[in-house]
């Protein structure tokens, strides 16, 4: 693991001795690893990097590749070049103590600061496999590509070219999640090129997959690509609590503008499932929004669901408000599909409690022979 927390962090310099060095207060430029370090712009530069943990190395009880500092980060991916990032796994009798999460990059714990990614490289980062089923009940279990909590969240800009998975999660006990990018706000602008995918979920109470997974506001616009999947969510044993949930990206508020481009697919749902929806909006917030102007694209596509299946829908729960508005050149395609075949299964390709249209195009569609509504 990557450390840059550390006081006592070690790496191997390009004469290929190994250096201890406190990252808090020294920067590196010698590492023969890939990367360069400057701790007092706190910026981390790859350029080729290849950092695999193997086993459970951990911060907080946390297995990282990459661990940053809480407050504002910037990783620059150096132009031409390619970096790989792999977390541990924790999982079966190995695990050696309580592991909540395994992590590409990031600082689930950053309660301020901003984590920031740029440059003209490109950068893979996967979170490791987590299973406590052979486990005493020792924690929930989550696995993310990029994990970065702090209230500004993550900023995705310049040539960027970032992909973000989510690696396996399972929990015989508990909740399981599994996403490609989990933060509380996430910004993705000028020319970037994201993949994000949640992996396959099993679990004993709350479970999901997402994409994205953004708790306060999604904003996209500039030239980006962006292409979120849910992975296949399904329970853990005969008596489980809750319902599975798949979503390419779950957020309260979403922004496309400018030439955004973007495609969002849910996963697989079943075993006691809720929905598969490409985008689903759901938090905390009272007022729910989807926003798509100028010439922003979003293809949003549910797949396969034992309940309910969207292509773009936000949470029916009273005491909120749901507004999807649609404005100048913006193009909207919605699609839900293959939902299961039984009277509780609801097909829809949009579902708001308001919907302005004011310009652009929405096609939307619902392909099944269960309940189906192509916008309600």
């Amino acid at each position: 693991m990557l450390d840059l927390t550390s006081t006592e962090g070690k790496y191997i310099a390009t004469d290929r001795t190994e250096k201890t060095v406190d990252f808090t207060k020294k920067s590196v430029t010698d590492s023969a690893e890939g990367w360069s370090w400057n701790h007092e712009t706190k910026t981390l530069t790859l350029s080729g990097a290849r950092i695999v943990v193997e086993g459970t190395d951990n911060v907080q009880k946390n297995c990282y590749g990459i661990f940053v500092p809480g407050d504002s980060v910037t990783i620059v991916l150096e132009e031409g070049t390619e970096s790989f990032v792999q977390a541990g796994n924790a999982v079966g009798e190995d695990i050696g103590g309580t592991i909540f999460s395994s992590n590409g990059i990031g600082n689930q714990y950053a309660y301020d600061g901003q984590l920031t990614i740029c440059g003209s490289g490109r950068l893979i980062v996967k979170g490791g496999q987590v299973n406590n089923s052979n486990q005493l009940k020792k924690g929930q279990r989550t696995s993310a590509g990029i994990f970065f909590f702090a209230p500004k969240g993550i900023v995705i800009k310049e040539n960027a070219v970032v992909e973000a998975y989510g690696g396996e999660s399972r929990s015989s006990f508990g909740g399981a999640y599994s996403g490609g990018i989990i933060s509380q706000m996430v910004k993705i602008t000028d020319d970037a090129k994201i993949t994000a995918r949640g992996g396959a979920v099993c679990g004993f109470a709350n479970r999901h997959s997402y994409g994205m997974r953004v708790s306060t506001d999604l904003v996209i616009d500039g030239n980006t690509i962006v292409k979120s999947y849910g992975g296949t969510v399904t329970k853990q044993g005969n008596s489980a609590t809750e319902y599975g949930r798949s979503a390419g990206i779950h957020t309260p508020k979403i922004s496309l503008s400018a030439d955004a481009c973007v495609y969002a697919f849910g996963g697989e749902s079943r075993n006691q499932a809720e929905y598969s929806a490409g985008i689903y909006l759901d938090g905390t917030v009272s007022n729910l929004s989807a926003n798509l102007s100028g010439n922003a694209f979003l293809h949003a596509e549910g797949r396969i669901s034992d309940y309910n299946n969207f292509g773009i829908a936000a949470s029916p729960k009273s005491g909120r408000t749901s507004t999807l508005t649609v404005s100048e050149n913006a193009y909207l395609e919605a699609a839900a599909k293959e939902s299961l075949e039984n009277e509780y299964c609801k097909c829809i390709g949009i579902r708001f409690m308001n919907i302005h249209i004011n310009g652009g195009t929405v096609i939307a569609s619902a392909e099944t022979k269960a309940q189906q509504d192509t916008i309600i």
